[in-house]
C-alpha cells in the first residue's frame, strides 16, 4: 500500500545503516518486515495509521522479536509503519552483502 512506502530521510537512513552495522540482526529483522509487508500491511481492509511506530507494531506481530534485547536496543524509535517499504529495501540490500553467519563478505 502506497501509504506504507514513505522514503527514508537521511537522518533515519543513517540511524538504520547504523543499526545495520551494528548489533541488529538483519536476517531476522527482514523477515518480519518481509511478513508485515505483505501481511497486514498489504490488506485493503486494514486500516493501520503510517504514523504508527514500526518497532513496536513489529513487536506486536513478532512477539519474540519484541522481547529481544537486541531489537529494542538497537532498531531506530522514529521509524514509522509508513517507512516499511524502505526498510524491507534497506534490509533487503544488507542482507544480500552478509553471509548465514551475520559477517560481512569482502
Amino acid at each position: 500500500h502506497p501509504r506504507y512506502r514513505a522514503p527514508l530521510g537521511d537522518d533515519l537512513r543513517e540511524m538504520l545503516d547504523t543499526a545495520i552495522r551494528g548489533q541488529l540482526r538483519v536476517a531476522v529483522v527482514l523477515a518480519a518486515i518481509r511478513d508485515l509487508v505483505t501481511g497486514p500491511l498489504s490488506d485493503p481492509t486494514g486500516n493501520w495509521s503510517s504514523n504508527d511506530s514500526l518497532k513496536q507494531f513489529l513487536g506486536f506481530v513478532d512477539a519474540e522479536l519484541g522481547m529481544e534485547p537486541w531489537f529494542n536496543d538497537h532498531f531506530p524509535d522514529p521509524l514509522k509503519l509508513a517507512h516499511a517499504g524502505a526498510c524491507l529495501t534497506l534490509l533487503s540490500a544488507a542482507a544480500a552483502q552478509t553471509n548465514d553467519d551475520g559477517f560481512e563478505l569482502v
